[in-house]
């Protein structure tokens, strides 16, 4: 393949994953204006978390190689943290905040301390601003809540509160960002940023096919 269909490829790529990113994002939107059953404010709540990380993640590679896709990465996790905001400001006006929510985040923030204690011992530059412990913290935000919600539809004994519409496109968003970082990181080598960010997202990739099967079973 010449550089020239490879770039065009990446950008048909990006575009695909801008798309996608507003069709994940609408249904569960309109759904959750009307039932947030088996839903929580916590899932939104870090999952904005783990954008966030992912985009400083995404910055620092940019920075570091200044490459088209690169920067391509960057605006599909700024795109992703306007929308999850959006998200989290309506399920925190419809939803509401349970004991349960708050054993979730108590157990998010002991495993995240642990995770950098762990991490420290191993390295001394190990810390919060370590390219792959970032990759590890954003794992643990995601995943986390995300398995939280197969528990909590379990617990409801529904499943109306998610859109079966976003969690299709969930796995196809997804899998489109790891194709997007493999990309990436075939172009500019495997950064420990690089690294990080895919830690992050075959974590949220493996979680949110546990949610998907609980989902089918209801």
């Amino acid at each position: 393949m010449t550089s020239e269909k490879k770039r065009l490829a990446g950008d048909l790529l990006f575009w695909f994953q801008l798309v996608m990113a507003w069709a994940f994002t609408v249904p569960q939107v309109i759904r959750s204006l009307s039932s947030t059953a088996g839903m929580t404010i916590t899932w939104t709540m870090f999952c904005s978390a783990f954008v966030l990380i992912n985009l400083f993640l995404a910055l620092g590679a940019y920075r570091q190689s200044k490459s088209r896709k690169a920067g391509q990465v960057v605006l599909v996790y700024a795109n992703w943290l306007i929308l999850w905001m959006t998200l989290l400001v309506i399920i925190c006006i419809k939803g509401q905040w349970f004991a349960k929510d708050t054993v979730l985040t108590g157990l998010i923030l002991a495993s995240l301390a642990a995770l950098l204690v762990v991490r420290r011992r191993e390295s001394l530059v190990a810390t919060i601003s370590e390219p792959i412990t970032r990759g590890f913290v954003a794992l643990l935000l995601k995943s986390v809540p995300q398995l939280f919600i197969g528990y909590c539809i379990i617990v409801a004994g529904r499943k109306d509160g998610l859109a079966g519409l976003t969690l299709i496109i969930g796995h196809i968003t997804v899998c489109t960002r790891l194709a997007e970082i493999v990309l990436t990181a075939r172009q500019d080598g495997w950064t420990r940023r690089n690294i990080g960010l895919l830690i992050g997202e075959t974590g949220n990739e493996l979680s949110w096919l546990v949610t998907t099967t609980i989902w089918m079973l209801y």
